[in-house]
């Protein structure tokens, strides 16, 4: 009984762990200069382009590609925001 309890802690702790980091959200001192991506013609009646996007991965920003998506609304892109040491990412999200 006291093995699982020990267990079952270690287990409780990996998982938080876990969704702190990739809660994670991190800054830059610059804007990081993006990629150019030209977007294809729609794929099927109806497809918005949602555009490149950064994430943080792993202490920096990555660019995920750009991609056609159903509309659930209108797309806003996302964008660079400043902050006291630098700049975030603000993710996109539709409205």
């Amino acid at each position: 009984m006291k093995r699982l309890s020990k267990v079952l802690r270690l287990l409780f702790v990996a998982v938080a762990l876990n969704l702190f980091t990739s809660c994670e959200v991190g800054w830059t001192a610059t804007i990081p200069v993006g990629e150019v991506y030209v977007e294809s013609p729609a794929p099927y009646v109806g497809a918005i382009w949602i555009g490149p996007e950064y994430e943080w991965r792993g202490g920096s920003y990555v660019l995920v590609p750009g991609h056609w998506g159903r509309g659930r609304g209108t797309w806003h892109q996302g964008s660079w925001a400043p902050r006291k040491n630098g700049y975030t990412w603000r993710r996109g999200y539709w409205r």
